[in-house]
């Protein structure tokens, strides 16, 4: 959809061309009064006045490059206005007023316009801005009829008698940003954005770059690479990880080993634990908020046999609340973990990571 005005940067809506006729003329073109060069590139978006009389187009002028042409021979100092309303379309954007008009009644003997018009709104402009004003529906021209010398007021008119009306019409300078269409688009820059965004049903995100929250920590026990373990006997015991390799240390509490979610969403727990020695059947859970006893997302050591150490492996999904907490307990103890275990081939650490899968509103 097209919309007046000019490439959307701190702009007006519109141009003014004013050219004093020399007898016989019958088009205008090229420099104005005022050094000005008529150009525009849509006829359908040009207004010309005679002496402040609206022309018809393709009546009384018609359009060439640049010009207004095929006008009534003109007579010496006739004045020709001559406005022209850019165009642009814009993007998916919110609507603006390009406009605002005020009509004011005179008590008599005025020679300017300004303060509230007749319905209490402020007339306001800067001065030298480009307006309309008409008196009694006549339109005026302005260096002549008018003018905006001084900001907020029109002045310089022929004393008004009363119950004169005057219009005028304010148009409004306005900034707009780029906007990706409904149809698609890209930003080449970074974007903020402090609210919601919604996605429709079907919207993909990308594959390498999905998870909103991207610095979720990543913890470990640590110990000597040898023999250290950390003993959990009780069931209900809260499996700590007192090291944070990386990640947001805000998200993570070292001494109660408690997960805050910084977002709403569903979040993997994924990790390893290396269990000392285990005889039997042993397991791990997610306990959220302060349920003292609702265990969830339990994760089972298959190996009951003797062993020096077994994996423990721990993949769970879990829902979370944005600010809700959650912890990893024990569900079937006592377990003992090791802290660090070293091969030939490789270290092996008891760890556990928190990512993103997807956020929820």
């Amino acid at each position: 959809m097209a919309y007046l005005g000019k490439d959307p940067k701190n702009v007006g809506v519109r141009q003014r061309y004013q050219y004093v006729a020399t007898l016989g003329d019958t088009s205008v073109s090229g420099a104005d009064a005022n050094g000005k060069t008529l150009s525009f590139t849509d006829g359908q978006y040009v207004d010309v006045f005679l002496n402040g009389v609206l022309l018809k187009a393709n009546t009384d002028y018609a359009y060439g490059t640049n010009a207004i042409t095929n006008i009534s021979a003109l007579s010496g100092s006739d004045e020709i206005e001559v406005i022209v309303y850019d165009v642009f379309s814009f993007r998916d954007t919110q609507s603006q007023n390009i406009r605002v008009r005020h009509y004011k009644t005179a008590s008599g003997g005025e020679t300017s316009i300004s303060g509230n018009d007749d319905d209490g709104r402020p007339i306001a402009f800067s001065s030298g801005t480009q307006i309309d004003v008409k008196l009694n529906g006549i339109t005026l021209v302005a260096g002549s009829d008018y003018n905006t010398n001084t900001a907020n007021t029109v002045a310089g008119l022929s004393a008004l008698s009363a119950n004169d009306v005057v219009e005028i019409c304010v148009y409004d300078k306005y900034t707009t940003f780029d906007t990706i269409a409904s149809s698609g688009g890209t930003f080449s820059g970074a974007v903020t954005h402090n609210a919601s965004v919604a996605l429709n049903e079907g919207a993909t995100l990308p594959t390498t770059k999905h998870l909103v929250y991207a610095n979720l920590p990543f913890v470990e026990l640590q110990g000597d690479g040898g023999s250290s373990y950390a003993s959990f006997a009780n069931i209900g015991d809260t499996v700590i990880f007192p090291s944070i390799r990386y990640g947001d240390t805000s998200l993570y509490n070292t001494t109660t080993g408690v997960f805050t979610a910084p977002v709403k969403g569903l979040y993997s727990f994924n990790g390893q634990l290396l269990q000392n020695s285990p005889t039997q059947h042993r397991a791990t859970a997610f306990m959220l908020g302060n349920a003292p006893t609702l265990y969830q997302y339990v994760s089972f050591n298959q190996y009951p046999a003797a062993a020096a150490v077994r994996h423990h492996r721990v993949n769970s999904i879990v829902p979370l609340d944005a600010n809700e907490t959650c912890k990893m307990v024990v569900a079937a103890g006592p377990i003992e973990f090791n802290h660090q275990r070293a091969t030939t081939a490789v270290e092996h650490y008891s760890y556990l990571t928190f990512a993103l899968v997807a956020a929820r509103s």
